[in-house]
Parts: C-alpha cells; sequence; structure tokens
C-alpha cells in the first residue's frame, strides 16, 4: 500500500514504526523509473560490482511531450504540465545514468512510445494496452530470453574477493 499511494488518487499510507509513525507515499514520486534504485541496492548492501550486474528495466509506456510552449510562460504556463515534466525528466536521466554507469550493452530499457499519454485510470484503454504489450513481449522476446533467460551465466562470484 506504502509503494503505490498515487497522492493523486489515493491518501498516504501510515505505518507504526515502534515510537512514531511514517507515511509514506507512491515511490514513482521520485524513481518513477527505478533502474537507478535497483542498481545502487545491488551495488550498496549486497556489494555486487558494477560489472556484474545486467538489468532488464520495463516500463510502462512513454509519450513524447513537447514543452516548448511552456517556456518564458512562468508559473501559469508550468503549472499544467509540471508534474509530468518531472516524471520524464526523472526517468529519462535515469535511463541515461544507468546506460552510463553499465553501458547498454548491460541495461536493456524496454519502454514502448506511445504518441499520447495514457492516464492511470483509463479503463477503456486496457485492451489496446493488453495488445501493445503482447506485441511487445513478441518482438523483444529473443532479444530478451538470450540475454537474461538462456541459462548461460557469468562465473560465480564472491564477494570475498
Amino acid at each position: 500500500m506504502a509503494s503505490t499511494s498515487a497522492p493523486t488518487y489515493f491518501d498516504d499510507h501510515t505505518i507504526p514504526d515502534g515510537i512514531a509513525s511514517q507515511s509514506f507515499l507512491d515511490g514513482g514520486l521520485w524513481a518513477n523509473n527505478p533502474v537507478l534504485a535497483g542498481i545502487s541496492e545491488a551495488v550498496g548492501p549486497l556489494g555486487i560490482p558494477l560489472n556484474r550486474i545486467d538489468v532488464l528495466s520495463v516500463g510502462t509506456l512513454h509519450h513524447e511531450s513537447d514543452f516548448s510552449k511552456n517556456l518564458r510562460g512562468g508559473k501559469i504556463k508550468w503549472a499544467p504540465d509540471i508534474t509530468e515534466l518531472f516524471f520524464a525528466a526523472q526517468s529519462s536521466a535515469a535511463t541515461q545514468l544507468a546506460n552510463h554507469l553499465l553501458s547498454r550493452a548491460r541495461h536493456l530499457r524496454v519502454n514502448q512510445q506511445t504518441p499520447f499519454e495514457i492516464k492511470l485510470d483509463a479503463t477503456d484503454a486496457i485492451d489496446k494496452l493488453s495488445e501493445r504489450g503482447s506485441n511487445i513481449g513478441a518482438e523483444l522476446f529473443d532479444v530478451v530470453r538470450s540475454r537474461f533467460l538462456d541459462g548461460s551465466c557469468p562465473p560465480p562470484w564472491n564477494s570475498d574477493t
């Protein structure tokens, strides 16, 4: 519940924590594309070297937005699009940084582009989204299978070495 408390749809989720409770909102507010959080977790607490990490990052569709109409427009012009801008900027930056850290050879981002935005609550788009998911899955299956599912593993890694 805490990780999916999208503030435009749900209240924050409170979790009791000993002396004081903590309130949480959707993780997409700071990591709409969580690839860097995953890499950081692997390198930090798990101690895995960057050269041992291969990431399949699956998005939820991307649509190109033209923010040029907002330039030199002040708060009034930016207000309607500011949330979309922040989400798009974070996702794009995370992808680029992951490519720099791992290289494109070890970071595969699957995030099909769409010419229009599909809202989170657009139930009328479910059939189209399902069809798009099936199509992109079929298109990329061989690439994903050869990189992540064929059972060829790197030599064993030991954190003590």
